[in-house]
């Protein structure tokens, strides 16, 4: 059965938008996908003196968090499954883009439990998106059985 290409492509777009953001504004990144920015480590090193102790003190209170690596690498998950919906479609691998959506469902879910866990209770609501997603993403791929 062939299906219309249009939701591939459309699903390719918002993927790669997504992936591109964390290269583009990181901060954001973290807020929409519904983490907080990665805590700062204490310096276990005592100041040389009471000057670099109240610098140290005036740093610890301007950084308010910091983004991980894990941001880009996540970007980059997004970017490649954007590419994967287009190139699958446009090369009409249409059993290939059922079965790379039903996976693709399942990253959305564990997302929202990563969400769940780490996001915190002012970010609670950024899990119903993930999990929207999930269960739309498994109920096309359903669908396109």
């Amino acid at each position: 059965m062939s299906f219309s290409p249009v939701p591939s492509y459309l699903l390719g777009g918002v993927f790669l938008a997504f992936g591109l953001l964390p290269f583009f504004s990181a901060e954001k990144d973290y807020e929409a996908f519904g983490l907080p920015l990665e805590q700062e480590n204490e310096t276990k090193d005592s100041p040389k003196s009471d000057q670099n102790a109240a610098l140290l003190q005036n740093q610890k209170q301007i950084t308010k968090g910091s983004v991980s690596p894990l941001a880009y690498a996540r970007g980059i998950r997004d970017a490649t499954y954007g590419l994967t919906y287009i190139l699958l479609q446009a090369q009409g691998q249409e059993v290939a883009l059922t079965t790379f959506t039903a996976i693709v469902s399942i990253t959305a879910v564990a997302d929202a439990l990563i969400v769940a866990q780490f996001g915190g209770e002012s970010r609670r609501g950024k899990i119903w998106g993930h999990l929207v997603t999930g269960i739309m993403l498994g109920g096309w791929a359903w669908w396109r059985l």
